[in-house]
């Protein structure tokens, strides 16, 4: 039962600390947000020096100044050294929560895979070599909080816009949010679903639980598959969303996009197109800014889109008719402006609810990469002295990126001197390659390390000084 249901006298509050929570990320979603560099420990990547006055801060104190005062005229809020982003409201309790708990630990979900893969002990090794965990999405704070927010949003018919610096995760992010709603109760608040991991969440001591839950989670679907062969009369799930990818380029042409966007929907009437069986149909649009400008600044793509946002159909240029599309919702990502992308059109962007995805710490790369490293190597036959080398692995490969994104800057001669966290993971996807007949101890972890920083970074130098430079980086 929820907060508001047991607690109708407390109905005020609880809706002021809802209207917070809307407020902080209605207002504040799209500002660049840096409070992650605090964690960094000195270590920022090229371009994101600190700046004198900090947009979350000023806005967290902006905040806090306009709404935390006692009931009924605010909401008292949470103090410490977190920002207001950083917290929820759980549904159950009616307190604010850290986002940090919905996330397990690294340790636990490294347990995770242990425990699945001793599930698959009868599959061949060719079966197991198949799962590809450098495309694995692994949660962290922003990941869990950005698929929520725009889950949420999506759902209720609202169109999303998610940007952020060039290699963050923005895409990976968007369809693993996709791919979550679109199974079978996806859209629902049950407790295993992405909307009810945060309004199902028990704000209270169950760690053990959680912790349980985590490592089991993952052999429902399974399990209710081999129920039903066995005639289960349990209702079936409500069906999830349908999704639609565009990949814009320069060249993409209006008749294109026109013909991908309505791909998933279908005619219901002369002039109406509609969601099979009533779905909602999300057509996820990546790299928004890049279609190239016309003579006078249009781009042609853009507007077809703004049309359908705007008036809700299109135009059939075959058939010389209008036609109105429901249960149609678009989300879009895009980079800023710059090497090749262009500023979009405001009267699109009034219809998108953006979202900027701040760059990740140190401490969330760490996380990221130490689960997808630490399954593989707990899933492989490789010796204790390998398997204890995962945080030097995932160390190293983070403090030579920084200091290649530092150290080695793009000039007219050098413009392919441009390096993002996709380069991070080229090498950390070549350490998912080592065999565990090969790399047997610390230093031939060690070359392995080296030999893929070198194909990743090295081979981009063109002169002699650089390389020689990245030559003497540390491992």
């Amino acid at each position: 039962m929820y907060f508001a249901q047991r607690n109708p006298a407390q109905l005020t509050n609880f809706l002021g600390k809802l209207f917070v929570f809307s407020f902080v990320w209605s207002f504040g979603g799209n500002f660049r947000r840096d409070e992650n560099l605090d964690d960094d420990g000195g270590i920022i990547q090229r371009g994101e020096t600190k700046q004198e006055v900090s947009v979350t801060y000023e806005f967290d104190n902006f905040v806090h100044e306009t709404f935390d005062t006692e009931p009924p005229l605010g909401v008292r809020l949470p103090t410490g050294n977190k920002t207001i982003y950083s917290y929820f409201v759980d549904m159950k309790s009616g307190n604010f929560v850290l986002w940090d708990i919905l996330v397990p630990s690294t340790q636990t979900l490294i347990e995770k895979s242990a425990i699945m893969s001793l599930g698959d002990l009868h599959n061949s090794q060719a079966e197991q070599q198949k799962t590809i965990l450098a495309n694995e999405i692994v949660p962290t704070v922003d990941s869990v909080r950005y698929s929520f927010l725009m889950a949420l949003l999506l759902l209720d018919k609202h169109p999303v816009l998610l940007t952020g610096e060039s290699g963050v995760g923005k895409s990976s992010l968007i369809l693993n949010m996709i791919k979550q709603i679109s199974k079978e109760g996806g859209t629902g608040t049950k407790a295993d679903s992405l909307l009810g991991s945060v309004f199902n969440f028990a704000d209270k001591n169950n760690d053990l639980i959680e912790n349980i839950m985590t490592l089991t989670r993952g052999n429902e679907d399974s399990a209710v598959e081999k129920m039903n062969l066995f005639g289960s009369q349990k209702a079936k799930p409500s069906p999830g969303v349908l999704s639609s990818i565009i990949q814009f380029s320069a060249q993409t042409t209006i008749d294109r996009t026109c013909t991908q966007v309505i791909q998933r929907l279908v005619r219901k009437g002369r002039d109406s197109m509609v969601g099979p069986r009533g779905r909602k149909v999300i057509v996820f649009i990546d790299d928004l800014n890049v279609p190239a400008q016309e003579v006078y600044g249009a781009q042609p793509p853009l507007e077809l889109l703004r049309q359908f946002l705007d008036l809700g159909g299109f135009y059939d240029t075959k058939k010389l008719q209008w036609k109105n599309t429901t249960d149609l919702t678009f989300t879009a990502a895009c980079a800023p402006p710059g090497g090749g992308r262009n500023v979009v059109n405001p009267r699109i962007l009034k219809h998108f609810c953006m979202l900027a995805l701040p760059t990740p710490s140190t401490r969330n790369l760490q996380h990221i990469y130490q689960v997808q490293l630490g399954k593989f190597l707990h899933e492989g036959d490789f010796v204790p002295e390998v398997k204890e080398s995962l945080f030097s692995f995932v160390s190293g490969s983070i403090a030579i990126f920084y200091r290649m994104c530092n150290e080695m800057l793009p000039t007219p001669t050098k413009i392919h001197y441009t390096f993002n966290f996709r380069d991070l993971s080229q090498v950390i996807q070549g350490l998912l390659q080592a065999n565990e007949d090969v790399i047997v101890n610390r230093d031939l972890c060690a070359q392995l390390l080296a030999h893929e920083v070198t194909r990743t970074f090295h081979d981009r130098l063109i002169s002699p000084s650089d390389r020689e430079r990245s030559s003497t980086l540390p491992l």
